[in-house]
């Protein structure tokens, strides 16, 4: 799944479902871990900008994957040797 881009301004809905902190603001500080973050250039949620925002934000690798849509299971994504290529890389000690 990628992040969606979340307007700092934003409040839920009084009257819509509980969002139970799903949609909450997007963290902008390091991660105490390695990470890659991969970004479509289509996504219709993020624009490819943003992603560059969270990766330098969160120190994260930005790996990208060019005109994919919004990158999830619900969308249709299965199995992806690249993404499982991309896990194996965290594997790895860094270079």
């Amino acid at each position: 799944m990628t992040p969606p881009y979340v307007d700092p301004a934003w409040e839920p809905d009084p009257n819509g479902p509980p969002d139970d902190g799903v949609y909450g603001p997007v963290p902008h500080t390091r991660l105490p871990f390695r990470s890659i973050l991969m970004a479509s250039r289509t996504d219709p949620y993020t624009t490819f900008a943003q992603f560059e925002r969270y990766a330098e934000a969160w120190g994260a690798e930005l790996y990208d994957a060019g005109d994919a849509g919004h990158v999830e299971t619900a969308s249709g994504y299965g199995r992806r040797p690249a993404g499982e290529r991309l896990i194996d890389r965290l594997r790895q000690p860094p270079e």
